[in-house]
């Protein structure tokens, strides 16, 4: 068993790099799938974190998804982190119960926001758990992002 399955962004020396690079920094075991490959058949949850970040609904079959449910209510952590293929994102692909394991309220249509100029990403906490360590001076700038609200509580 590894710490991290990441699933998506392309590709590991393209979008995917630089997470990759910050679960290398920090220590954590992974494995990764880009946004082509197939998810994993797996009888056991195959790590403490699963990260989908542009990865296609379409890849993880409907067996797999309830398997990654049953992972996530026995404590596996998951993300999903955004793109064209996350949250409503292009095609609508997660709008079934996925966002059951979101703290975010999906929109109910295309909710992409793109821009031809990168948007430069600055964290307004930097004291939670998630962001603390990450190497905000090396940040990368982002071209877009899902546009969500905060579920209550």
């Amino acid at each position: 068993m590894f710490d991290v399955l990441y699933c998506g962004d392309t590709s590991a020396k393209a979008a995917a790099a630089y997470l990759l690079g910050v679960l290398t920094k920090g220590g954590f075991s992974y494995q990764y799938l880009n946004s082509d490959e197939k998810f994993i058949n797996a009888k056991n949850a195959p790590a403490k974190l699963l990260i989908l970040s542009d990865y296609s609904a379409k890849n993880i079959s409907e067996n797999q998804r309830k398997k990654i449910f049953e992972w996530v209510k026995g404590g596996m952590s998951f993300w999903m982190i955004g793109g064209w293929d996350s949250f409503y994102g292009l095609n609508g692909e997660y709008k079934k119960d996925w966002a059951k394991l979101l703290p975010v309220i999906v929109k109910k249509n295309d909710d992409r926001v793109n821009s031809f100029l990168p948007y430069i990403l600055n964290p307004i906490q930097l004291n939670h758990l998630i962001l603390k360590n990450l190497p905000w001076e090396q940040a990368p700038n982002i071209g877009g992002f899902n546009s969500v609200k905060v579920k209550k509580g």
